[in-house]
C-alpha cells in the first residue's frame, strides 16, 4: 500500500552518495533528514547505482525504507542493465515502503513511452521520470513523450540533471497545464532556476550541508550564493575533481560515515 509520504513535497531532494555499510548508511541518513531535506533519492548517479550489483541495489532499498519509517519520501533509482532489473528494483521499492521509482525511460534507446508503460503494467506504485543525458549518450527524454505520461496519475513528476534551460522551460509549460511537478538537478543555472516554478532542487552537496541547501531553497538563494560556491569547490577540492570522491572524502572528515570509498563497478 503506498503510504502517505510517497507524494513529493516541495524543497530539497539529497542524491544520497552510497556508502560502504550500513551503519555508515543510517548514519548518513540520519543527517541528511535533521538538516531538513524534503526527500531521499537513492540509487541515482551520485549514489554510483551503475557500479552497483542487483543484490546491494535491494539490500539497499530494503535498508534505507526501513531506517526512515515514513519519516520522508524516499525515491529509488530503477537504472539497470535491463529492464526487467529495473521492474524487481520497483516491486522491491514499493513492497518495501511505497517508495517512488526513478526511472531513465530511454536508458536502453528505443521508445521511451514503452518503456514507462511495461513499468506501469508491472509494478505498483508512483514514479517520476529522470532526463539525464549524461548516462543516455547525449539523448534527451522528448518533451513530447513528457507531456503524454503526465496526463498518467502515477507520474508524480521529472528529474531535470540536462542543464538545458531552453528544455526546462519547456517541462515547465507542461506543468502548467498538468498536475506534474518539475525538479531541477544540475548545479548550474540555479540563481535563475530558483526564480521559476520549480518544485524543488535535487542536489548532492545536500549529502554535506543538508541545513545550507534547505535554506538555499527557502530563500531562493538570496544571500548564499558566496556560502555555496564554497561548498562547491571545496567539494571538487576534496575529489580533486571526482565530487563523488569529494563528498565522501568531506563526509568521512565531518565524522558523518568512516569510510570514503568509492564503488568499483560490478
Amino acid at each position: 500500500m503506498i503510504n502517505e509520504t510517497s507524494q513529493l513535497p516541495p524543497g530539497i531532494i539529497v542524491p544520497l552518495v552510497t556508502p560502504c555499510n550500513f551503519a555508515d548508511l543510517y548514519s548518513l541518513l540520519e543527517h541528511v533528514v535533521e538538516g531538513g531535506v524534503s526527500a531521499v533519492f537513492i540509487l541515482g548517479t551520485t549514489g554510483e547505482t551503475l557500479k552497483l550489483g542487483q543484490k546491494q541495489r535491494l539490500e539497499l532499498i530494503t535498508a534505507t525504507t526501513k531506517y526512515l519509517r515514513d519519516r520522508v519520501p524516499v525515491l529509488v533509482g530503477l537504472a539497470a542493465a535491463n529492464l526487467m532489473d529495473s521492474i524487481e528494483l520497483m516491486r522491491a521499492a514499493y513492497e518495501e515502503g511505497g517508495s517512488t521509482g526513478v526511472v531513465v525511460p530511454h536508458l536502453w534507446g528505443g521508445n521511451g513511452l514503452e518503456v514507462v508503460e511495461e513499468l506501469l503494467s508491472a509494478s505498483q506504485g508512483n514514479f517520476v521520470l529522470y532526463n539525464n543525458p549524461a548516462i543516455t549518450s547525449g539523448e534527451f527524454f522528448p518533451v513530447e513523450q513528457v507531456e503524454i505520461l503526465s496526463s498518467e496519475k502515477r507520474i508524480l513528476g521529472i528529474k531535470d540533471s540536462s542543464g538545458d534551460l531552453g528544455y526546462f522551460e519547456k517541462l515547465l509549460r507542461i506543468k502548467k497545464d498538468q498536475s506534474l511537478k518539475v525538479y531541477y538537478g544540475p548545479g548550474c543555472h540555479l540563481p535563475e532556476v530558483l526564480q521559476k516554478d520549480v518544485d524543488g532542487l535535487v542536489t548532492a552537496y545536500a549529502n554535506i550541508d543538508p541545513n545550507l541547501a534547505s535554506a538555499l531553497w527557502k530563500r531562493k538563494g538570496e544571500g548564499m550564493w558566496e556560502e555555496w560556491n564554497a561548498l562547491r569547490s571545496l567539494v571538487k577540492q576534496a575529489g580533486e575533481g571526482d565530487y563523488i570522491l569529494g563528498l565522501k572524502h568531506l563526509l568521512k572528515q565531518h565524522g558523518v560515515i568512516t569510510n570514503s570509498e568509492v564503488y568499483e563497478r560490478s
